[in-house]
């Protein structure tokens, strides 16, 4: 399980703040921005989108095209994106603002815009609405999520880790009248204090952000309504107002009838942590001290998925010039101590030394085995006697999302040297220090 830091903000890396003025175009607002505050963490601006082209070819798909009726479905705009894509704002038509007659929003986009749609194409996206209905997220279980706070705890850490992973989470909620009323800094906002006793209607905005200690706990959201709108464009939701089912402290619900998605990358660049992927981060921060590049990723988890398993691609990987520059010249102790190092942040004890070390001596383990046997040890552990501790679970997995950030988000194949394993060795177990390796890596690529 992802180690989920305290406080994160990926509003930095969004465009310029949209303003949807009186058209119901909120859910193409909010993926358009997604997006693109996607393709600017790996630098890779892909500039304003057309939100209005989206808007009309979702109306399309739900037989309202002649109307500002909103968007029923967001997975219908999802799908769209798929397969149609969106174009630059630049070829498109000026964005309308409203569903008032002659608006541009009811023009049907030229073949020139589809074409150029055609080259941005959403490559995929994740659908997190299991974990709002079913315990766990687990709809196989049978078991529907009835308890409030357990929920909202849940809901919470899979929001954490897609926003660890620097992903904005797609919202679709109900919201409070009070909402429109958010005005000043974070900390100065507060929709409780408004007093109204009727929820407003059905909006989509993006979560990118949290705070433990913003209000008590809460959520960052963009909005699309104009850099006016409460902070620059940022407001906040407290975490223990998701999925309430019944009146909150300010008399509204955000409840039960809300949609979670994260998107997975546009233009052929595929941005989803897929298991394969996230394992091969956490072997190379493991095996060889590093974050991983992209093209060797790419490589060693399409190795994966056709059939090797990790300690095959480990023994592969410990057999590269890299890893044999590296150890060679290590005893059989000597290279324990370091794979310790490299998954638990300390050298061997004694005793766990001489185990490992009599095992690789008679073969029982190859050298690269042993990496994964460590560090599978170190993530599924229990924290009870004799097993690795909370402390040095959450320092490799720090790790592998530096890592992983730093291959599948951030996309980085050639960094300055020495940067890849600096940045894995500068994490420790306290989530906090991902989010300050993860501005240090864009500073060093020379993005912030």
């Amino acid at each position: 399980m992802t180690v989920v830091a305290s406080k994160i903000n990926l509003g930095k890396f969004s465009g310029a703040t949209f303003d949807q003025k009186t058209e119901n175009s909120c859910v193409a607002n909010a993926i358009t921005q997604a997006i693109r505050l996607q393709t600017r963490e790996y630098h890779k601006d892909v500039g304003e989108l057309a939100r209005e082209q989206l808007y009309y070819d979702t109306r399309v798909i739900e037989n309202t095209v002649n109307s500002d009726a909103g968007v029923k479905f967001v997975k219908d705009a999802l799908e769209s994106a798929k397969v149609k894509g969106i174009a630059d704002q630049a070829v498109a038509l000026p964005y309308g603002g409203s569903g008032d007659p002659g608006s541009t929003m009811y023009i049907k986009p030229s073949d020139a815009v589809y074409a150029n749609a055609a080259t941005q194409k959403l490559t995929g996206y994740t659908d997190l609405g299991d974990h709002a209905l079913w315990l766990n997220g687990d709809k196989a279980s049978g078991i529907l999520e009835t308890d409030v706070q357990h929920k909202q705890q849940h809901l919470k850490q899979v929001i954490g880790e897609y926003l660890m992973q620097g992903k904005p989470v797609l919202l679709s909620s109900e919201i409070p009248w009070a909402l429109s009323l958010l005005d000043g800094s974070l900390q100065d906002q507060n929709y409780l204090s408004f007093g109204q006793f009727q929820p407003g209607s059905y909006h989509a905005m993006v979560i990118v952000g949290k705070d433990d200690s913003l209000h008590g706990g809460s959520y960052i959201i963009e909005n699309s309504w104009g850099a006016e709108w409460g902070d620059n464009g940022f407001g906040y939701l407290p975490y223990d107002q998701l999925a309430t089912f019944s009146n909150a402290e300010s008399g509204f619900t955000w409840d039960g009838g809300f949609s979670l998605n994260v998107m997975n990358g546009i233009s052929g660049v595929d941005l989803e942590w897929t298991p394969q992927r996230v394992e091969m981060a956490q072997l190379y921060a493991s095996l060889l001290d590093r974050a991983a590049d992209r093209s060797g990723l790419e490589y060693w988890a399409g190795q994966m998925k056709a059939g090797q398993t990790a300690k095959q691609i480990a023994n592969n990987m410990y057999n590269s010039g890299e890893a044999q520059a590296k150890y060679a010249g290590l005893s059989d102790a000597a290279y324990v101590d370091a794979i310790y190092v490299n998954t638990m942040n300390h050298a061997a004890d004694s005793g766990g030394r001489a185990y490992w070390a009599n095992l690789l001596a008679n073969k029982t383990l190859t050298r690269g085995e042993l990496a994964v046997t460590l560090m599978n040890n170190v993530e599924n552990s229990t924290f009870g006697p004799g097993t690795p501790s909370l402390a040095e679970h959450d320092y490799l997995m720090n790790r592998t999302t530096v890592s992983a950030n730093f291959a599948i988000t951030y996309q980085i194949d050639n960094a300055p040297v020495g940067l890849a394993a600096q940045v894995v060795d500068q994490v420790s177990s306290n989530a906090d220090s991902v989010q300050v390796v993860l501005t240090g890596i864009q500073t060093a690529m020379g993005w912030a």
